[in-house]
């Protein structure tokens, strides 16, 4: 079952991944071009923001602007190793007591756990 469960997860990764993209949102000021790490702003809170049928991951900084990814890969790319600790912080605190109740906030959980956690050699797979 848990194979199972795992190969649906994989499948739906593999489907998010053909779709990448990143959507500028030109009616917000949150579209900002690479900012000098001197000034970089950080990451302070996120959200699964659903827009015409399309869930994105709204990334909300320090400064009060945003930037939505259509999909992880695209986040990963414009992301540096800070920005990508303080998600995993947010994340992990978030679901320090209640499980994810869908499916990008468990794939988050999964996905920067795996990056940053260190591997659990009892676990089953």
């Amino acid at each position: 079952d848990k194979a199972a469960k795992k190969k649906k997860l994989d499948e739906e990764v593999e489907e998010l991944k053909r779709h990448l993209q990143i959507v500028p949102n030109y009616e917000d000021d949150g579209h900002t071009e690479a900012t000098p790490l001197a000034r970089k702003v950080p990451v302070v809170d996120y959200e699964i923001y659903n827009e015409n049928n399309k869930p994105y991951f709204k990334i909300k900084r320090a400064d009060g602007l945003h930037q939505l990814y259509l999909s992880f890969l695209s986040m990963l790319r414009n992301f540096d190793r800070e920005d990508l600790e303080a998600l995993w912080r947010l994340v992990k605190e978030r679901f320090a007591t209640t499980k994810p109740k869908n499916f990008f906030d468990n794939f988050l959980l999964i996905t920067l756990g795996a990056m940053f956690e260190k591997p659990n050699i009892q676990a089953h797979i």
